[in-house]
């Protein structure tokens, strides 16, 4: 699937995961696409119903929005 990611330069980027990708592996993704070398210190927040939570580093996508809607 395809997700849109705000980063905080104001871009919008397109990534394409899957449900057993990692929030590390995004994280990596997006730093690639926005030619940083290193994701280190990278985290993700995922807003859903205008909530917003944060997601552990090894937490796949899917485990993420699940908890979140919990």
């Amino acid at each position: 699937m395809q997700l849109d990611v705000a980063v905080p330069d104001g871009r919008v980027i397109c990534v394409n995961v899957d449900s057993a990708s990692t929030s590390s592996e995004m994280c990596e993704m997006i730093a690639s696409n926005i030619n940083i070398k290193d994701s280190f210190g990278f985290s993700l927040h995922i807003t859903v119903d205008q909530k917003v939570s944060y997601t552990k580093l090894h937490d796949t996508l899917l485990m993420a929005v699940f908890v979140h809607r919990a």
